[in-house]
């Protein structure tokens, strides 16, 4: 990597107390046993010019640092208090850390959107060299990474890695440029005005208070299958109070339910689309409630989103188009959720980490620069 090279290494969830409860205070780099942390330990001795410690709890910490406890609080479940981004900020600036020409972040991609922020309009340049890959696949790269004296990968397989590292990288400036032109579009807000909405097309949902490159963050994208139900899809999300219509619906109200340790999340995961289904459960289902978290998902949905919707006639653009979004979405290294973001409250590990309100077609194959120019030039604003 060259000189004045930074490593920053996740703190993890396993600690010294847990395998011997009677320790005091013990030193950063010694308190974090799991895995990843001693992984990840290794890499940056290896490569960086210095290291330091993120921890959702104390921030930017020197490996001397000195615990004194052990604690419980992660990035991704902000009802543990993890530190603040502007936090993060000044520690930057205390602790000199932006004086390093590369920086490279180690860990999930709760770490990596910490990471981001904090660096934000600083002139380090940042490094993510295993974004996109899974825990398993992240430390098999990692030591591949030391044994073959290769920051991004073992000398075998260098020329594969750096294709992977330098995807993830273009797809961070493609995301960036994907909201920076999303925000020069017209955006819709409850109640729309549904003779502005294509028949046919794709919609991306914006939320406030969600930052992603500056502006609103991206949060889910959709479609349809069938001819002419972009407008009805909308209504399904926006309008109809049926969670059984709607899985976006369905997600949030799991979120708000969840957050709040309230036992009718099992109930609210009954699918009662058939009349079967209803007679079945009807003696068993507080309608009433249910009712009640219907309006409070309606609320959050008006309250808190932005639509944009872009015409694309033919469905193998649409789906191709939607998948190729979701994908640069949930693959930038500097696109994620605030600690304050209701998803972050999801059942579905995939909703969390992905900062996205749907499951499927996350990171696969994301956009390049010319798909963007293309979709400009296929859509329009209706």
């Amino acid at each position: 990597m060259g000189t004045r090279t930074l490593v920053i290494v996740p703190c993890g969830q396993k600690k010294i107390w847990d395998k011997s409860p009677k320790t005091r205070s013990s030193a950063a780099k010694v308190a974090y046993v799991g895995s990843p942390f001693v992984v990840n330990k290794a890499y940056a001795k290896h490569f960086s010019d210095s290291w330091i410690i993120l921890s959702a709890k104390y921030g930017f910490i020197e490996p001397e640092f000195k615990i004194p406890k052990p604690y419980n609080v992660t990035f991704k479940r902000p009802s543990t208090n993890p530190v603040s981004t502007d936090v993060l900020r000044r520690q930057v600036a205390k602790l000199k850390l932006n004086r390093f020409k590369n920086v490279i972040g180690l860990g999930g991609k709760d770490y990596r959107a910490a990471i981001s922020q904090a660096f934000s309009g600083t002139p380090v340049k940042l490094h993510f060299p295993f974004a996109g890959l899974s825990i398993g696949r992240m430390l098999q790269a990692t030591k591949r990474a030391i044994t073959g004296n290769h920051p991004f990968n073992s000398k075998k397989r260098t020329l594969q890695c750096e294709s992977v590292v330098e995807r993830n990288f273009g797809t961070g400036k493609v995301c960036e440029e994907l909201h920076k032109w999303l925000s020069c579009l017209q955006s819709l807000t409850f109640p729309f005005d549904m003779t502005r909405i294509p028949r046919n097309g794709i919609y991306v949902l914006l939320e406030d208070g969600e930052i992603g490159h500056g502006g609103n963050r991206i949060v889910r994208v959709g479609t349809h299958t069938g001819e002419n139900q972009l407008r009805s899809r909308l209504v399904q999300h926006f309008v109809h109070e049926n969670k059984d219509r709607s899985i976006f619906r369905k997600n949030i109200g799991r979120c708000l339910l969840n957050k709040n340790n309230d036992p009718f999340v099992s109930s609210w995961e009954l699918d009662l689309t058939t009349k079967a289904a209803k007679a079945k459960y009807k003696d068993q289902i507080d309608f009433e409630k249910q009712k009640q978290i219907e309006v409070q998902v309606t609320a959050y949905l008006r309250k808190r989103l932005r639509v944009v919707v872009l015409e694309i006639p033919t469905k193998a653009d649409r789906l191709r188009m939607e998948s190729r979004i979701i994908s640069t979405v949930s693959l930038c290294p500097s696109c994620g959720p605030s600690t304050k973001w209701l998803g972050n409250h999801s059942t579905k590990a995939k909703i969390r980490e992905s900062g996205l309100w749907q499951v499927n077609e996350l990171n696969k194959t994301p956009f390049c620069i010319r798909d963007v120019a293309v979709l400009v030039k296929q859509s329009r604003l209706a």
